[in-house]
């Protein structure tokens, strides 16, 4: 019996597709046929019965082909720290034919073989699962190349349900307060049905053109260091979201739109919500989006600024990160009944929204290829396009970028910005590193 989607795979994710690359630097001669063959094993043992309805067929897609070159013709500086634009993605340029756009595979992959290096691509579509999911696939995949065995999926949580024992939100502390305020936020900043969605699809088409691109921001680890001395209690990454929230404010559309010098533009981030859920499962989304509430600039010394908006971000994230929250949150994607909900805003916001990966596991892996045992991956690049059907119809995902460590902690940006928000994300990494 196939399975239903819940709530949070309804939303947003119905609407992308979304993948990492991986690159493993290798002398060998990777064979092909045996990475397209250990797909069909993955096939095999984590079957199309265990995957939802409506979402493709789960033998896997497979493409591949050869570049006579080495990495550093076809990718040059690919670890490099500087701003980079979009080269690693174009290189999976596969035909996509009719039959493929309409009832896309759940989940595919390619495989590019050059002189000294293999790029392996892995693409879901995002109703399926989200990043925790896909490292889950990949790391089967690893196993299936050391000849291992795959234990049984376990089945798809519907439908969502918050944990037992969760405290009834009738009398609040004043943390619950905020998080019961923040929670109405995010209803009344919404729109549902698919009357909004058909809006953002035809606003989508007057968006001016993005860049897509990647970048390190090695200036986080001054500005953590900066906030611990003023015992200001942020993360790294809260950092990072200050950085692109401040970036964001560089952006033409918001400069017209601004009434208020002193506002910053729209920005939301996507919240794992595991821990709170009574039953999770290796595939499925367990995120939600969050509005960030609006915050006025009260400082002219960047530096401040940014640590500010840290702090920001960071109470927003301990609001939401509360019973109080979710549990009327997700009492509104329930009545939604699966249509979509849609911020209220139009395709020309400047508005942002983040998803962070974290420290990506994938970095630890080790592929077992034929004639490279252990060959673990010396970069890899998450990436979010729009759904096959939404690309056909010249629909791109604007505004949105994804986020992760390497293994030397640095954490890289990629998405799809303004040419004057990336250019201000370079101007505030050089002002701000050591």
């Amino acid at each position: 019996m196939k399975e239903r989607f819940h709530i949070l795979d309804q939303q947003i994710a119905k609407f992308t597709e979304f993948g990492v690359i991986i690159v493993l630097a290798t002398e060998t001669d990777v064979d092909l046929l045996h990475l397209r063959n250990t797909s069909q094993k993955l096939a095999a043992q984590w079957p199309i019965d265990h995957q939802p309805r409506d979402c493709g067929d789960l033998p896997i897609a497979w493409q591949s082909k050869t570049f006579d070159h080495p990495l550093e013709v076809l990718l040059p500086g690919l670890s490099q720290q500087s701003q980079r634009d979009e080269s690693i993605e174009s290189l999976f340029d596969f035909e996509c034919g009719w039959r493929s756009t309409l009832s896309p595979s759940a989940l595919s992959m390619s495989a590019i073989k050059l002189h000294d290096a293999c790029l392996l691509r892995f693409s879901v579509q995002h109703v399926l699962c989200d990043a925790t999911g896909l490292n889950c696939i990949v790391q089967a995949y690893c196993s299936l190349l050391q000849g291992k065995s795959l234990q049984p999926l376990e089945s798809r949580p519907d439908p969502i349900r918050m944990r037992k024992g969760t405290a009834s939100v009738s009398s609040l502390s004043d943390t619950e307060t905020r998080s019961a305020y923040l929670a109405q936020f995010q209803i009344t900043s919404s729109r549902v049905g698919w009357g909004p969605a058909l809006d953002m699809i035809l606003w989508n088409a007057f968006v001016p053109p993005k860049r897509i691109s990647t970048c390190c921001i090695p200036s986080v680890e001054h500005l953590l260091k900066l906030a611990r001395k003023s015992e200001k209690k942020v993360t790294a990454h809260d950092l990072v979201m200050a950085h692109i929230w401040k970036a964001s404010a560089a952006s033409p559309s918001w400069k017209r739109q601004r009434k208020d010098q002193n506002i910053y533009p729209p920005f939301s981030f996507a919240l794992n919500i595991e821990k709170f859920l009574d039953r999770t499962s290796e595939l499925h989304n367990r995120w939600m989006v969050v509005t960030v509430p609006d915050l006025e600039r009260t400082t002219n010394n960047e530096q401040e600024e940014i640590l500010g908006m840290a702090l920001h971000l960071r109470d927003t994230i301990k609001s939401a990160r509360t019973f109080a929250y979710l549990q009327p949150v997700l009492d509104h994607y329930r009545k939604a009944d699966g249509a979509p909900i849609m911020p209220w805003t139009d395709g020309l916001s400047a508005g942002v929204f983040c998803s962070s990966w974290g420290k990506s596991p994938l970095y630890d892996l080790s592929f077992d290829l034929p004639g490279a045992p252990g060959t673990r991956p010396m970069y890899i690049q998450p990436y979010i396009h729009s759904s096959p059907v939404l690309r056909a119809l010249r629909q791109k995902v604007h505004n949105t970028v994804l986020t992760w460590t390497d293994r030397d902690h640095r954490f890289w940006i990629h998405g799809s910005l303004g040419d004057e928000v990336w250019l201000e994300l370079d101007r505030l990494n050089k002002t701000h590193s050591d």
